[in-house]
């Protein structure tokens, strides 16, 4: 189960969309773990030779030809002319590049032979931290004119095999800009392993799996994104709030809530808050259109803060919840399972929902599905009763409907009630059978032909009486006699 709360002002929308249209781009976890190791490769592979070098404990460096660095703290340093280099730290910089930082136990080999200067082997080690820092220039073609430089720490038990082979598990990310971007937080149990020079030259990525706790992305304006509850943690998750569009990450009982400012001005796309299986609890308020809520699987709540929205619910039994009485709105319900209804507040806009079978108001509760159980059970209360059913008892047979309850079944039920055999008589004949379901059902005689079948069909027992009420209230007639009344939705009272 997760816990998501998303907060944007117009500010954070507008920088994200120009950012968006420079660097189209979307960050995932496989390229933040990707962009850390090619920067180690292509230090290694493009700095072999070096221009002055000092290893002397507790500190040394090497300099190079372009003006990059390597830097050693907490040295330690065996032999004169070979042996085994530790260090605490470790920085590789190039200029106009990336600065990267490796803290920890790291290992190194070297030699002196006559005919060269010391040579450096990397015998990997354990890593407690490394930091990636972009220094690009701002006319550098890969710098962010809106985020600017950043920088990236992956924190955790950061283990190589002779600086190849990797196998590492990360405890948490902390990502960083000069603009915009004040911290992207994740934290958990990520694995992750592969070859760095396959992921250094850009054959394959590393492979990822463990799983994320908590993800918090703040702006420097305030607006923030927050997910707590687990996350599988796979190379394409998305660490922005476009992850809410993949209800793969929330297959369980999440509760997601989007805040938008009521009248957006730019916008890179539209937004959607998508609940995957379990029973969900979606709140979206702002932007009206380009804000949109997608229950999935189960029986979700969605909570409309505000209006001009599309909703989907989704398989289940899904309910939409609105502020304000239930005067306050327009209801038109869908007329068949597949098409939309809209509720409209008045003299407002209108939200557009599709799949959701109840709306709730602050006083009163409106059944949407009417050509399914509710539907059902209320014609079947018409037809056997000859009124309009009563708002609690209509609820309660709802209620029974939506947990597997036939008409058939509920027919039974509604035959053996007093009010049914006072109306209908304890023992009545097949003629007063039709006679009064023709009447009370379909508010009209039996024509000829029609009293004739269905007397020939009761006096052989070919149909039950309880069989034939469930016709009468299912038949075409039936339905479109009644649908004009519950088209504006059909109010109950919920039970249990």
């Amino acid at each position: 189960m997760n816990t998501v709360a998303l907060n944007f002002s117009q500010a954070t929308l507008d920088a994200l969309a120009a950012q968006r249209a420079t660097s189209p781009s979307i960050p995932t976890l496989g390229k933040v773990f990707n962009q850390v190791i090619q920067a180690g490769y292509d230090f290694a592979a493009n700095h072999y030779y070096y221009s002055d070098i000092l290893l002397e404990a507790p500190e040394g460096w090497l300099t190079y030809p372009d003006g990059a660095y390597q830097y050693f703290y907490g040295m330690t340093k065996t032999g004169t002319t070979s042996g085994a280099i530790t260090a605490t730290r470790l920085e590789d910089y190039v200029p106009d590049a990336y600065k990267l930082t490796y803290d920890g136990q790291l290992k190194f080999g070297y030699s002196t032979p006559a005919d060269s200067g010391t040579v450096l082997t990397n015998e990997g080690g354990t890593i407690n931290s490394v930091t990636l820092e972009s220094r690009l220039a701002a006319s550098d073609t890969r710098y962010d004119p809106v985020f600017g430089n950043t920088v990236t720490t992956l924190t955790g038990a950061l283990s190589t095999i002779d600086a190849v082979q990797f196998n590492s598990t990360v405890t948490s990310i902390d990502i960083a800009a000069d603009h915009v971007l004040a911290s992207t937080w994740i934290s958990g149990a990520i694995t992750a392993s592969g070859n760095t020079v396959d992921v250094g030259l850009g054959t394959s990525s590393a492979t990822l799996g463990g799983t994320i706790t908590s993800l918090v992305q703040t702006y420097v304006d305030g607006s923030t994104l927050t997910i707590s509850g687990p996350l599988t943690a796979t190379a394409a998750l998305v660490l922005d709030e476009r992850i809410l569009a993949d209800s793969a990450y929330f297959s369980g009982n999440d509760t997601i809530s989007v805040t938008l400012p009521a009248s957006v001005t730019s916008l890179s796309s539209a937004y959607s808050a998508n609940g995957g299986d379990g029973d969900d609890r979606i709140t979206i308020t702002g932007a009206g259109s380009m804000l949109s809520a997608h229950g999935g699987n189960g029986n979700d709540t969605i909570v409309l803060g505000d209006h001009g929205h599309t909703v989907t619910g989704g398989a289940g039994m899904d309910t939409a919840i609105f502020s304000g009485i239930r005067a306050a709105y327009t209801v038109a319900a869908s007329t068949s399972g597949t098409g939309t209804s809209t509720v409209t507040l008045n003299g407002g806009a209108s939200d557009v929902l599709s799949g959701i079978e109840r709306i709730q108001f602050d006083n009163a509760y409106v059944a949407l599905d009417i050509t399914g159980n509710a539907g059902q059970a209320y014609r079947l209360y018409q037809a056997a009763f000859h009124r309009t059913p009563d708002l609690a008892g209509l609820g309660y047979w709802i209620k029974q409907v939506d947990n597997g309850m036939s008409v058939l079944e509920m027919a039974k039920n509604f035959s053996r009630s007093v009010e049914f055999q006072s109306l209908y008589g304890v023992s009545p004949t097949n003629d007063e059978l039709v006679t009064n379901f023709y009447r009370n059902a379909l508010h009209r005689e039996a024509e000829p032909a029609g009293r004739a079948y269905w007397l020939d069909v009761l006096d052989r027992g070919l149909v039950t009486a309880t069989e034939m009420l469930a016709f009468f209230s299912e038949s075409a007639e039936n339905q479109a006699a009644v649908q004009p009344v519950i088209i504006t939705g059909i109010a109950y009272t919920p039970y249990g």
